[in-house]
């Protein structure tokens, strides 16, 4: 049958109605599409918004870490005002770590649970080092530095979990990395400067030339401490 023929025979509301159909199918398919990554989108930042305060709990525990590791070096140095200080900030550290245990525990995924454990033990343990004095400035130093590392690779992984490291925006992707996944390492260098100006300031000793010019010599080893 002749298609010209056919096309004559159909009235004009039957002609709109095959254009309409053509025309709807050939918006449905880009329109599909674009909702379809819309969603993701959309997705990706409702994720995103679940997890920032998940990170920021990590990040909280982590900086509490570090803020107990200088207090720890007065205290331990024999600073007397430094210990009731250093007491309540464990107790601060001890509340932030409970409130990351509930955190990681509704998370319900077995390496940011593994790396949780293994970070919690090692605070249990430092922090009862110090508490009872049975350990000294460079041992109590070098563990709670040990320690922020794997906090800090403990909260990549719960930003991942929160699709942190995957924002679909160019601008704020790298403002996550920025904030969430480098600074803190930035702040981790900054505090070990910290920890080690409060250690010398128990000692009531400047740094020798060597710890000045030469960083990573023996002398400027956090085991060159002595307790006074």
């Amino acid at each position: 049958m002749n298609t010209n023929s056919l096309l004559a025979r159909l009235r004009l509301w039957q002609k709109f109605l095959i254009l309409s159909v053509i025309a709807v199918v050939l918006a449905a398919i880009p329109t599909y599409l674009y909702m379809n990554e819309a969603g993701k989108a959309l997705a990706a930042y409702e994720s995103e918004l679940d997890g920032l305060p998940a990170a920021v709990n990590g990040l909280r525990v982590v900086q509490l870490t570090q803020q107990h590791r200088g207090l720890s070096a007065l205290a331990l140095g024999g600073i007397a005002a430094a210990q009731e200080k250093r007491r309540a900030k464990q107790a601060e550290a001890d509340a932030a770590y409970a409130e990351l245990d509930k955190l990681v525990a509704s998370l319900n995924d077995r390496a940011i649970s593994d790396a949780k454990d293994v970070a919690r033990r090692e605070w249990e343990a430092l922090r009862g080092a110090v508490s009872d004095g049975k350990i000294m400035v460079p041992q109590s130093y070098v563990a709670h530095t040990a320690l922020v590392p794997k906090l800090l690779k403990m909260n990549d992984l719960i930003g991942d979990a929160f699709g942190l490291s995957l924002d679909p925006d160019k601008e704020g992707y790298q403002l996550i990395q920025a904030m969430f996944y480098q600074l803190p390492y930035l702040t981790e260098e900054l505090g070990k400067t910290r920890a080690k100006g409060a250690g010398l300031l128990a000692k009531k000793k400047p740094a020798s030339r060597t710890a000045r010019c030469c960083p990573g010599s023996p002398a400027a080893s956090p085991t060159a401490w002595t307790r006074p």
